[in-house]
């Protein structure tokens, strides 16, 4: 969850709806500079990296991403950037998903739930969300 792991937070995102956009942070690299940094934000994860090529690619993470996924990859809720220092990956972590994501960018929309489902409903939803994470 990337949002707060408390139940009120929980039921204002299922009431309220979220919006989440990663904008495309890539313009200036070029190809070879985004093959690393995708080998870089890999190997954050525990997956196994070619060296060279990671070391290459923290210069650009440290450039560009470090603002919203903080030093160490642990994301920030505030923004609702996600961890990228554990293998749980909204769109996926293969090379070919993480690099449509540096390069396109992603626009993600949870609609809000407050006039569409019960109230009791909403708080079974949050109570099993937040069970997920036990």
């Amino acid at each position: 969850w990337l949002y707060g792991r408390s139940y009120d937070m929980v039921m204002q995102a299922i009431n309220n709806g979220r919006q989440g956009a990663m904008p495309v942070m890539v313009g200036g690299l070029d190809d070879a500079a985004i093959s690393d940094l995708v080998v870089y934000v890999q190997s954050m994860s525990g997956q196994k990296a070619d060296a060279a090529m990671a070391a290459r690619g923290k210069k650009s993470f440290d450039m560009l991403c470090v603002a919203c996924h903080g030093v160490d990859g642990s994301g920030n809720q505030a923004l609702g950037s996600p961890r990228l220092n554990d293998d749980i990956w909204l769109y996926g972590g293969e090379p070919e998903t993480i690099r449509t994501t540096l390069v396109e960018g992603r626009n993600g929309m949870m609609p809000a739930f407050e006039d569409v489902l019960s109230e009791d409903h909403r708080r079974l939803i949050a109570a099993y969300v937040l069970s997920l994470s036990e």
